[in-house]
């Protein structure tokens, strides 16, 4: 959103493009989180997300060199890590909050107990919900799809942990591999927890995932490749 755009400015990234300024903001029915935030909004979502970063090539890029960087919040994380099954390529994915799967179940999985129970609406194409249900991890990244992913977390963020199976942390592991990470990703685990604040009950951490306490830390990531001019 604009607002993370622009911390992640204040911080020194240059080349970020949220799509304000031209009327071409990137958003999906999971900003209305009580009604929408489903697993139907975040495959339409991913579709969404690989036509949104493709008419950006059309008219910035279009010989398809520009390494695409993604960062994303909370379920937001979901819809990107998705996308990358239907094409879309990122050099580096930050996720911050984000809910990760861990358990496979038949062609389900079991992190999302309730949003994940729903049926699809008819508005869904029926290619996506088919891909969707073949996959034992649809949120994790197709192979080849993430160069590098920074996996930020707050192990007190009530918000991530509530949503996720493993409960208290937000580490994601790869060695071995139980959350379908593919070995291609190189997977970096950023623990934030005491640093985005403190809250009785676990939920500003979640916000704070992209505040100026906490984008410090996760931009550098960025900074390092816009200084080779690779940044978006």
């Amino acid at each position: 959103n604009s607002s993370l755009a622009n911390e992640l400015r204040s911080q020194g990234v240059n080349d970020v493009w949220d799509g304000v300024n031209a009327g071409e903001e990137f958003r999906w029915g999971g900003d209305n989180i009580w009604n929408s935030n489903n697993k139907d909004e975040r495959v339409k979502a991913a579709q969404e997300l690989v036509k949104w970063v493709n008419e950006w090539r059309a008219k910035n890029d279009p010989t398809g060199n520009e390494p695409i960087n993604v960062v994303a919040h909370s379920h937001g994380g979901n819809v990107a890590t998705m996308a990358t099954q239907y094409g879309l390529k990122i050099n580096t994915l930050i996720t911050l909050g984000t809910p990760h799967e861990t358990i496979p179940i038949g062609n389900s999985i079991s992190h999302y107990s309730q949003s994940e129970s729903g049926t699809y609406t008819s508005n869904t194409p029926q290619a996506a919900i088919n891909l969707f249900n073949s996959l034992a991890y649809p949120y994790a990244p197709k192979d080849g799809g993430v160069n590098t992913w920074v996996n930020v977390y707050d192990n007190n963020d009530k918000v991530q942990t509530g949503l996720a199976v493993f409960g208290t942390s937000g580490y994601l592991s790869s060695t071995p591999n139980p959350n379908g990470i593919p070995s291609s990703t190189k997977l970096v685990n950023m623990n934030l927890t005491g640093i985005s604040g403190t809250s009785i009950l676990g939920v500003n951490q979640h916000g704070l995932l992209t505040s100026s306490s906490t984008s410090y830390f996760y931009s550098n990531f960025l900074i390092g490749q816009n200084n080779n001019n690779n940044h978006k």
